[in-house]
């Protein structure tokens, strides 16, 4: 009897090891191979029709493509963010504080990655063009 009690201690201990061992190199092969979201190329002219919409089209408009505000449906979606406030047209204002770029950097959705976060912002600085 006492040996099966040892062996289910020795046991029950080497798995408890192996989940410890495993958890901890998990932990440290995170670090070492850290998310790089890519970057963008800040000479890069962003296309309204080819950059973006894809984006909304893709990751936005199951929510965003009439029932909820925006409206990021293909043939709305310039007008909406233009007129509606998304996009702030106050010289006061910088890119950043554009209402898409903060409800988007401040995580609205896990669906947008945060290249395509900042394609967004980078449109913006150039203008915000109907391109």
């Amino acid at each position: 009897m006492k040996t099966t009690n040892s062996r289910n201690y020795i046991l029950k201990s080497l798995i408890f090891s192996a989940i410890i061992s495993s958890g901890i190199m998990g932990f440290v092969a995170c670090e070492e191979y850290t998310y790089d979201p890519g970057r963008l190329d800040p000479n890069r002219v962003i296309s309204f029709s080819d950059d973006l919409i894809p984006i909304f089209e893709e990751k936005c408009v199951s929510c965003h493509g009439g029932a909820l505000s925006p409206n990021l449906s293909k043939d709305k979606a310039y007008n909406t963010l233009t007129t509606k406030g998304y996009i702030s047209d106050d010289p006061e204002n910088t890119p950043e504080e554009s209402g898409i770029y903060t409800k988007l950097a401040a995580g609205h959705s896990t669906a947008v990655t945060e290249l395509e976060i900042n394609m967004i912002l980078q449109w913006i600085r150039q203008g915000a063009e109907n391109n």
